[in-house]
């Protein structure tokens, strides 16, 4: 169906992606993968590799009709090599990437980021033109969600990220505008914080982004939802399901924070988090061992489950709690504790108890919103008051309202 370039980001190799060419194969893409210079078994000397070099390897790669996928640092390496062959590219997907700003580079950009989770990771080179990721904080950083056979597979391919590409900036970006774009956020990245993702998106229309559940590594953490995103961001994405989903109707519904709590992610989020909680007192409890309790309730907190992937059991069962929990008990790759997952609960109980714990969310964001238009609605009345003659409310009594109201409203006015 389309020829699929995959770019992998700093301090990888065209390794990473090893469970997803398969994958996209699988759905009828012809897949390709790359090591950028300097990186993987390409043997340039750090000291050559540039921003130019990256935009140079990727067109000599590019067919004549090629979708470009750059995770990470590969947002900018896409990036460049669509300026240099524009007409061969025909979708740029950014994967929990950074997107390029005119005259910006990525150093830059990670600065603007709310927090810096990698910077505690990076060790310098001495000579100052590369540097590498602590291997002792990387599994932390990278890999949070992946099993310990990715981390074990990764750790020794890590190499030093060339310092050079990360301080060039792009320049006449408009010269793409025209080349369709989509960006898959991880709502869970440990690397590039989710909220600087949702902002290098703010005003991007909301067909063109979509969002997984997961951390910066989705090619190990979960390789079939990537795999069924970028398809996706390939053919199109799934059809609007409602006015909030719809590209030319949402913006007449906004939701803000609020909507996050009800997206499918959210929802299987939520109801994992009770699973783990009654687990947890169920082992309290001595109705299913300890042991095991321990064991579900910290795989809650750390197992993402891709709402793709439970889709044909949802569909089949009529409820996506069935899937779910079997997904979750295969995830947890250990049958011996998994076994006590969802012990003498029913899937109503799960839906129900998860509903509650976003509910309670969103009245924390209403209370939240409705506080500060109480403050802005008392700024203004303490502005507005000294301009209202002093007779208003005994004229308003003359022509049969009652005042009491406003006299008391006046009166918290003074208050305030």
């Amino acid at each position: 169906m389309a020829d699929i370039l995959l770019v992998h980001g700093s301090c990888h190799g065209a390794w990473c992606w090893y469970e997803v060419v398969p994958r996209l194969t699988a759905r009828g893409h012809r897949v390709r993968v790359l090591d950028l210079p300097g990186h993987g078994a390409d043997q340039t000397p750090i000291g050559q590799v540039t921003l130019e070099a990256y935009a140079q390897a990727i067109a000599v790669a590019c067919a004549d009709q090629t979708v470009l996928v750059g995770h990470s640092m590969g947002g900018y390496a896409i990036t460049a090599a669509a300026l240099l062959v524009p007409d061969q590219i025909t979708r740029l997907v950014y994967l929990c990437a950074y997107v390029p700003q005119d005259g910006v580079t990525l150093a830059q950009m990670r600065g603007k980021a709310p927090t810096q989770p990698l910077l505690p990771a990076i060790r310098k080179a001495a000579d100052g033109h590369s540097f590498t990721v602590d291997p002792a904080l990387a599994p932390g950083i990278f890999y949070h969600d992946c099993t310990p056979e990715h981390v074990a597979f990764a750790l020794p391919r890590l190499c030093p990220q060339p310092i050079a590409p990360t301080e060039t900036a792009l320049h006449n970006l408009a010269r793409i505008a025209t080349i369709p774009r989509r960006y898959i956020r991880c709502l869970e990245d440990r690397t590039i914080p989710p909220a600087f993702q949702v902002t290098m998106t703010a005003d991007w229309p909301e067909k063109e982004v979509q969002e997984m559940g997961c951390g910066h590594s989705p090619f190990f953490a979960a390789p079939d939802g990537l795999a069924r995103r970028l398809d996706q961001a390939i053919t199109g994405w799934p059809m609007a399901a409602s006015v909030f989903d719809s590209p030319l109707y949402a913006k007449l519904f906004p939701t803000g924070e609020a909507g996050r709590l009800f997206s499918d992610s959210a929802a299987l989020r939520a109801m994992l988090l009770v699973e783990g909680a009654l687990a947890k007192v169920q082992g309290e409890a001595g109705v299913i061992p300890q042991i095991s309790a321990a064991a579900i309730h910290r795989a809650t907190l750390e197992i993402q489950i891709d709402p793709g992937a439970i889709a044909s059991e949802t569909g089949w069962n009529g409820v996506s709690v069935p899937g779910l929990v079997a997904t979750f008990r295969k995830e947890m790759n250990a049958p011996e504790h998994a076994q006590y997952v969802h012990w003498g609960a029913t899937s109503q109980d799960i839906i129900d108890t998860g509903l509650m714990l976003r509910l309670r969310q969103l009245l924390a964001l209403a209370e939240t919103a409705l506080t500060a238009l109480l403050g802005k609605l008392a700024d203004q009345a303490k502005t507005e008051y000294p301009t209202l003659p002093d007779n208003l409310f005994d004229l308003h009594a003359q022509l049969g309202h009652a005042p009491q109201n406003a006299r008391r409203f006046v009166a918290r006015v003074r208050a305030l």
